[in-house]
């Protein structure tokens, strides 16, 4: 996983803003058709069996079916004119 350092300073005021101090990686409940289960990032506490690494400084828990996807991740800082918020790609996996 990488998260650019934009990224990062995104997270961290939404740290500041909710009092929650990590990631969490997750099975968004939904099937990307193309390529097999969708994952989503929010900010969140360590769950049983979750799996955990620190990426740019900050905590990231994830759940162990999402270690492949993990391995690939990369969160970057979409900002335009309306504000900003974070993308996700996963090195040839669509994201839902």
């Amino acid at each position: 996983m990488i998260i650019s350092d934009e990224a990062k300073v995104f997270i961290e005021r939404e740290m500041e803003k909710t009092g929650i101090r990590a990631l969490r990686v997750l099975s968004s409940g939904r099937s990307c058709s193309c390529c097999g289960p969708g994952f989503l990032v929010k900010l969140g506490a360590e769950e049983m069996n979750d799996r955990r690494c620190t990426v740019n400084g900050l905590d990231v828990f994830y759940e162990p079916h999402a270690a492949s996807f993990m391995e690939s991740m990369t969160l970057e800082l979409l900002a335009d004119e309306q504000g900003g918020g974070l993308t996700m790609r996963s090195g040839g996996r669509c994201m839902p």
